[in-house]
């Protein structure tokens, strides 16, 4: 069982996924763990002082705040890229043309990068340019004898991706009157089957609309996984 959760950032995705299991033991996941872990192994390389736990939210590090010029950009970026080949490996086409990529960034005078927007140009624009299912490549193992909570479903491709694998889809919506233009923070349209959270009255209140969400999903699942009737239920017709 795979749920995949959407929503922009600070909406609380992670709080809706770590509800999911503890109701239902689902392991979390995110697609962008391989991005925080190639980015703390490129500042670890390039001694920034910058953690794991920082890249991924895990301390009040700020992750919005620009830090690093253009030169310093790149080197981390080839580095992350280094990183993620050496686990998954990307074809050769791919893996020149990501660094290639990388290599055509240009900052504005004056402009710095966050970590955050370190993230948003290797997950999606250099990745998912050159191979737009690496990091949902990295699921399909894990679903195959787990139940798991996907936490950050950004893009259609991605949930397509999930759709076609029959996940629990969950749209979560906060208002944080936050603005980013990254193509990752532009929001997707849900349908019908897909639900719906409001993350506005507090904790207690979105616990219990997750756990009816599960309830229900689980409901439905029953109902449709109910056998037909076989023929050898009905008595045979009589000859003529």
């Amino acid at each position: 069982m795979i749920y995949a959760i959407h929503g922009k950032k600070r909406v609380g995705k992670d709080t809706v996924a770590y509800m999911i299991h503890d109701a239902t033991g689902a392991m979390p996941y995110a697609l962008a763990y391989p991005i925080h872990e190639s980015l703390a192994y490129a500042f670890d390389k390039h001694d920034y002082n910058i953690t794991y736990k920082m890249v991924s939210g895990q301390t009040p590090f700020n992750r919005e705040r620009g830090l690093f010029k253009e030169g310093e950009v790149k080197r981390i970026l080839h580095n992350a890229l280094d990183w993620n080949h050496h686990k998954r490996p990307f074809l050769k086409l791919e893996i020149t043309r990501a660094h290639s990529l990388v290599d055509q960034i240009e900052l504005q005078d004056g402009e710095l990068w966050s970590v955050r927007r370190l993230m948003q140009a290797l997950g999606t624009d250099i990745v998912v340019r050159v191979r737009p299912y690496y990091w949902l490549d990295a699921v399909e193992p894990l679903a195959i004898n787990n139940d798991i909570v996907v936490i950050d479903v950004r893009q259609q491709h991605e949930l397509d991706f999930f759709r076609s694998r029959d996940a629990a889809i969950m749209f979560v919506y906060r208002q944080t009157n936050l603005s980013d233009n990254h193509v990752t923070e532009q929001g997707l349209e849900p349908i019908p089957t897909d639900f719906i959270i409001h993350n506005d009255l507090g904790v207690g209140p979105l616990r219990s609309r997750v756990n009816e969400i599960i309830q229900l999903n689980q409901s439905l699942r029953k109902r449709n996984a109910r056998p037909k009737p076989s023929c050898d239920q009905y008595p045979e017709s009589a000859s003529v």
